[in-house]
């Protein structure tokens, strides 16, 4: 009762829409990649414990950088969804009232307050992309340069024979 109708539309229609991606996509791909990062380091850690632990330095540097994404990117997503209630608000009370607006010809001051609204979306959402697009490449270059340090180690013990390339597949 407290909540405009336009923050409770925004809020509905963004909250869902994340619900069931996170359902339909985001819950099994964090069960099969949960399930990797649990399985492969235990098997790994029982036939060769050496590679385990040069897999798993990379841990806390992942877990640096999620920490650092996260705590940066969480208030600016929170402005986000603000910032698009505030124009779905402004939309939906523009919608409502659009006969007073023509009646007093308040249509381009109506479009240029929501067009403020948007552009305040928008420098927002460009906010978030840099901040993705300044720290999703970690996830995939720590794990690759885990990765290629696990085969180093490990061509260098089948070159030296202290591990099999059976071992190692």
């Amino acid at each position: 009762d407290r909540n405009q109708t336009g923050q409770l539309l925004s809020r509905a229609t963004v909250d869902v829409t994340q619900v069931r991606f996170f359902l339909g996509y985001g819950l099994p791909y964090f069960f099969l990649n949960f399930t990797t990062v649990l399985a492969i380091p235990i098997v790994l850690l029982i036939l060769q414990p050496m590679l385990a632990a040069v897999a798993l330095t990379m841990i806390p540097l992942i877990f640096m950088v999620s920490a650092r994404y996260s705590r940066l990117s969480n208030p600016v997503m929170r402005q986000i969804q603000q910032k698009e209630a505030d124009a779905t608000t402004a939309a939906e009370e523009n919608i409502i009232g659009a006969r007073v607006v023509r009646a007093f010809g308040q249509e381009n001051a109506e479009t240029d307050r929501y067009r403020t609204f948007t552009a305040r979306v928008v420098e927002k959402e460009r906010e978030s992309w840099w901040l993705r697009a300044r720290y999703l490449p970690f996830y995939t270059v720590i794990p690759n340069l885990a990765l290629a340090a696990v085969v180093m180690v490990a061509a260098n013990s089948v070159r030296s024979g202290s591990m099999t390339i059976g071992d190692f597949f």
